[in-house]
């Protein structure tokens, strides 16, 4: 039995990219499998979004859409953790004008406004509903409590792969 171990950054960057090379049908078999696994979480979070825009401005302009879950597998840096493998996100279902979602989201994470507009709106996203930890308003509560389980699937999916690539070693 293969025993889970802690993989550093550098490590992961460079199995990936030796994966890559060398095998990269079984990759792209990772990815799916990952995508696959957890897009019943990221479809659960987008349900935490309000179907309805959260102020009267977002339906017309930045735009408003269905949410809709996204599981994007491509690995890439973070500015905190430095190297993720998975990120769930939600989206809007509409092609165009669809910034009011992520406004809604993530607007006042990062600053409270820079003019009187910017600070008005927040202050009215909050009053629909406050910011969490500076990490997100409506679906954030719904990661936080199922965090466990998606980190525990998504680590079963790479300790699948890792033994099946133990085989071929």
């Amino acid at each position: 039995m293969i025993k889970p171990v802690k993989i550093s950054d550098d490590e992961l960057r460079r199995a990936v990219k030796v994966l890559k090379n060398v095998e990269p049908e079984t990759l792209k078999a990772l990815r799916a499998e990952m995508a696959q696994s957890l897009k019943p979480y990221a479809d659960r979070a987008a349900m935490q979004m309000p179907t309805k825009p959260a102020l009267s401005g977002f339906a017309r302009d930045p735009g408003w859409g269905a949410a809709k879950g996204l599981v994007q597998t491509a690995p890439s840096r973070t500015r905190k953790s430095g190297y993720k493998i998975v990120n769930i996100a939600v989206q809007s279902t509409r092609n165009t004008k669809t910034k009011g979602l992520l406004l809604a989201e993530f607007g006042g994470t990062k600053s409270k406004g820079f003019t009187r507009l910017g600070e008005a709106m927040i202050r009215n996203l909050n009053a629909v509903k406050p910011i969490k930890r500076g990490a997100g308003r409506f679906t954030y509560d719904y990661i936080r409590a199922e965090r466990r389980a998606i980190v525990k699937l998504a680590t079963d999916v790479l300790n699948g792969y890792m033994k099946k690539a133990s085989r071929y070693l």
